[in-house]
């Protein structure tokens, strides 16, 4: 999938609206400083938990098994491809996320499952989501300049074991805690330890 710089995405309020890449796709987000990508809800009065959110499956590792099925939407990802890459996003603003997917689970601004280094994110905003701002369950990816603002969950939760880095990461107003890190809620000794 393929984005151009510019472009204006609106979605449906209330019909289980996201944006899922599987392992092996890619999204390609050409947004500019002047010019960026704005993925938010078509609501006249826009509201938190309008729209799920943008989901990406990758094949890099993880701690949970070789390869795993996410708790949403029940994609497979992860394996050991710590370069693999699902593309290319950049001046990225999404807005009004984190509709619930089930009794115990809400959607997230972004959420990157087994994500490999080579997959480029940068400048990049979350606001006003239900959910999490940014989900990166285990993966090398490694998020610069990201931004999330006004969640009702974290601004950033990293887990399964993680293996990147972050450069330049901004998170404000999040009402459970802006930096959530854990290892593995089944086995908190399971490797790759989550790390950064």
């Amino acid at each position: 999938m393929i984005i151009q710089e510019g472009t204006t995405i609106k979605a449906q309020k209330n019909r289980n609206a996201y944006i899922a890449v599987a392992q092996g796709g890619k999204l390609f987000v050409y947004g500019r400083e002047n010019n960026p990508v704005t993925i938010t809800s078509n609501a006249e009065n826009p509201q938190p938990g309008d729209w799920g959110g943008i989901l990406l499956f990758g094949k890099a590792p993880i701690n949970s098994g070789i390869v795993d099925r996410s708790d949403l939407l029940d994609y497979f990802y992860g394996g050991d491809e710590a370069d693999d890459s699902s593309g290319f996003i950049r001046y990225l603003r999404i807005a009004y996320t984190g509709a619930s997917y089930n009794e115990d689970l809400r959607f997230n601004g972004m959420t990157l499952y087994g994500i490999g280094e080579s997959t480029a994110l940068d400048y990049i905003q979350v606001s006003n989501s239900l959910g999490n701002g940014f989900r990166i369950v285990g993966g090398s990816v490694e998020p610069e300049r990201i931004l999330s603002v006004n969640t009702e969950l974290s601004g950033v939760v990293l887990s399964d074991g993680w293996q990147g880095s972050g450069t330049s990461w901004y998170i404000a107003n999040s009402n459970k805690a802006s930096l959530e890190i854990f290892n593995n809620k089944l086995n908190t000794m399971a490797e790759p330890i989550t790390s950064g």
